[in-house]
């Protein structure tokens, strides 16, 4: 979990300075390559929020606690044999600004914008234009 500093910094720097995703993803530690050393990548994935899945079990909301969602991830980034994140736009932004992707491969999501189980989910363009995005150096 993100503590109440930690959360209200994150949201302040969010709301007041449009230049620290840009300024964080260019002071971060980049990985080497993309594979680890067994050959393989294991990623986190964060990209379910964007497209509506919010349910886990019986719980419909389980997941659209974005504090606890960003608190998890931070945690999880923290393993050694986690090798990054693939994650929406959002956050895919907020990470660095917690410091959380130092040597971590970061693959931006870009979801559909549809519904889950609605037939026409698969004809929906991508929810975001990734040029405006991220530097395109923050991606491994």
């Amino acid at each position: 979990m993100l503590g109440d500093d930690q959360w209200h910094r994150l949201l302040a720097t969010r709301a007041t300075d449009p230049h620290a995703v840009r300024q964080a993803y260019a002071a971060r530690a980049r990985p080497g390559r993309l594979l680890n050393d067994r050959g393989t990548i294991f990623l986190i994935a964060a990209d379910h929020a964007a497209h509506g899945a919010l349910a886990c079990g019986t719980d419909l909301m389980t997941m659209a606690d974005r504090r606890s969602l960003l608190g998890r991830l931070v945690e999880a980034l923290e393993h050694p044999d986690v090798d990054g994140v693939l994650g929406s736009p959002d956050i895919v932004e907020e990470l660095p600004l917690l410091g959380a992707l130092e040597g971590k491969v970061v693959i931006d999501s870009m979801n559909r914008n549809g519904f889950d189980g609605a037939t026409w989910t698969m004809e929906q363009r991508a929810g975001h234009d990734q040029r405006t995005h991220v530097p395109e150096d923050a991606v491994v």
